[in-house]
């Protein structure tokens, strides 16, 4: 697939919505160059009369239907959680470099909404019949992203399924850096990250120690989706183009990774 062919925009008619958790949906459609991405990239989705945003793919050709996964933080994904079965959205991509597939005994881990990209990598890992572990985080367990489907996958043993809830209300009280210093990491050979950057620098501390390598999704301000504005930068990177999926061992080089990310308008704001 060639960026000129991806960045074409589409309109897409949604046929399924899914109420993932009280604040969390989502949104799938069929079209024909997502179903043919790989897993961690993304799309960039409009709605008229809203701005446009990029979105993970989160479903890649289940049944003929891709999809994103979309928790309300402002005026957009306020608007795209209200969409209906029928209604259309346009979009751009798939675009960005996604996870590599190398490993043979993986560990997956996600917090909050940070699970969305991941799932078409565990779904890829199930296919081949490559077990792996997933640590996912939430402030309780009505937020916690694809859990039920994480337990039957479990309940099948596809998976190894540990459930975090910062209230303690299902499975490990507290987030996924606390299970993970009660796990043996040297288990694994490869760690897949998303979710907030802290989260990701926490996590990629803890893989070093163990001499385990990785990959990590991360998010920054991205509007053009192709690597020509610059929005997105951060350290020599533009996550549009070089991501969203970045090895973990560039990361570390990168001093303003979990550190400072850039706003609307470009201007240096702590990451929180």
């Amino acid at each position: 697939m060639s960026y000129v062919q991806n960045n074409a925009r589409r309109v897409v008619r949604i046929d399924q919505v899914v109420r993932e958790t009280p604040t969390v949906t989502s949104i799938l459609f069929r079209d024909s160059l997502c179903a043919c991405a790989s897993p961690g990239q993304f799309v960039m989705v409009w709605l008229l009369g809203y701005e446009e945003v990029p979105m993970s793919l989160a479903f890649i050709n289940e049944e003929g239907l891709s999809g994103i996964t979309v928790r309300e933080v402002g005026d957009t994904t306020r608007a795209m959680r209200q969409l209906r079965v029928g209604d259309r959205i346009v979009i751009r991509g798939p675009f960005g470099r996604g996870f590599s597939l190398r490993s043979k005994k993986p560990l997956i881990v996600g917090g909050g909404t940070g699970i969305a990209p991941l799932r078409p990598l565990i779904r890829r890992f199930v296919t081949r019949r490559t077990r792996c572990t997933v640590v996912l985080g939430g402030a309780s367990s009505q937020e916690l992203i694809y859990h039920r489907w994480l337990q039957q996958l479990n309940r099948r043993r596809a998976v190894r399924y540990v459930a975090c809830t910062e209230d303690g209300s299902v499975g490990v009280k507290g987030t996924v850096v606390d299970a993970l210093r009660d796990m043996d990491l040297k288990n694994f050979d490869y760690l897949y990250v998303c979710g907030p950057e802290k989260m990701i620098a926490a996590v990629a501390d803890l893989a070093q120690e163990a001499g385990v390598p990785g990959e990590a999704s991360v998010e920054r301000y991205i509007k053009c989706g192709v690597g020509i504005c610059g929005s997105c930068q951060l350290g020599w990177l533009r996550v549009c183009r070089d991501g969203p999926v970045v090895p973990l061992r560039i990361l570390r080089r990168i001093n303003e990774f979990a550190r400072i990310r850039r706003d609307d308008i470009g201007r240096p704001i702590p990451v929180e």
